[in-house]
């Protein structure tokens, strides 16, 4: 036998797989497929600020969830029937959407919250902000503390951030964040992306489903980070199949995050991750998932430099 279970924002969750926040676990049969399949914990859809704080409707393609209900009331109904931990997930570009957002999640029963940090402002920010002074701009990084300081004032519950790839001076970020209360942060978010059509000289959607290559951003900072910045590492793109997930828990990671996997070939693909999981540890003699996380992280490798040099070899 083996054991996967798990301790992820002080949560204990059965193994280290995590369905990521996306449609489909915007609906209860969505959510109760994905715990029957073994999932260990879900970060449900995300709430948008427009869709909590009642300004108006949500932007194309963000209200078309939660099974026409307001999105608290399925929430705590999923709540109510998830044996397993099920994790709100908050889109915001205000501090009273913050905060706001952080109390409908508590109120509706959610084990944790993940912060969803848009990448970009908006035209009238980006406006602002390049008229602005130097020191008064206010970047990314910025935005995810002061996301995570609204939300804290709000909730005692664990938090989680999910980062962009694109973050200057990341080790710096996670840090930061952890001592501002972060108990995890998830390597990385996948921004939805757009294509330009030169018949019709019209922005379309891009192709949004991650591919199996994805991985090797997590698995390098992952790698470069575990044990050493006082948090958990959520590894959130490009886990297709059991060996990668593997690979991120090696490397560090507490928690792997999957959707694209799972939206491509059904939730019976969670379950054949985790037997392989299994099948794994039973051939290289390990009982538990501790003894191996982290195993090839630079912080436990002899030969650290060997995380800094490969691409010049």
């Amino acid at each position: 036998m083996f054991d996967l279970t798990t301790r992820y924002m002080s949560l204990d969750l059965r193994n280290p797989i995590v369905i990521a926040s996306s449609g489909m676990v915007s609906t209860l049969a969505g959510i109760r497929q994905c715990e029957q399949a073994g999932a260990g914990a879900v970060v449900l859809k995300s709430v948008f600020e427009e869709q909590h704080r009642g300004s108006g409707p949500a932007p194309p393609g963000k209200g078309a969830y939660w099974e026409g209900m307001e999105p608290g009331r399925l929430i705590r109904e999923a709540v109510r029937t998830a044996s397993i931990p099920l994790l709100g997930s908050l889109c915001c570009t205000s501090d009273p959407g913050w905060s706001a957002g952080a109390a409908m999640l508590q109120k509706a029963g959610v084990r944790g919250i993940e912060l969803n940090v848009p990448p970009a402002v908006s035209a009238e920010e980006a406006a602002a902000t390049a008229g602005a002074s130097k020191g008064s701009r206010t970047g990314y990084g910025e935005r995810c503390v002061r996301a995570l300081r609204s939300v804290r004032a709000k909730t005692s519950l664990p938090l989680a951030v999910k980062l962009s790839p694109y973050v200057e001076a990341l080790p710096r970020l996670v840090r930061r964040l952890a001592e501002k209360g972060a108990a995890a942060v998830a390597l990385f978010n996948r921004h939805y992306r757009f294509d330009v059509d030169t018949e019709t000289l019209s922005i379309i959607p891009a192709e949004q489903m991650g591919s199996q290559s994805d991985y090797y951003e997590p698995l390098r900072w992952t790698s470069l980070l575990a044990g050493r910045v006082g948090c958990d590492l959520s590894a959130a793109q490009g886990i297709s199949d059991a060996e990668a997930a593997l690979k991120l828990v090696l490397a560090g990671a507490t928690t792997v995050q999957l959707c694209s996997t799972v939206m491509i070939h059904g939730t019976a693909r969670i379950t054949a991750i985790l037997r392989s999981m299994g099948e794994w540890m039973e051939r290289h003699g390990y009982a538990e998932i501790g003894r191996f996380r982290g195993l090839l992280s630079q912080k436990k490798s002899p030969s650290p430099w060997e995380y800094e040099e490969t691409e010049y070899r």
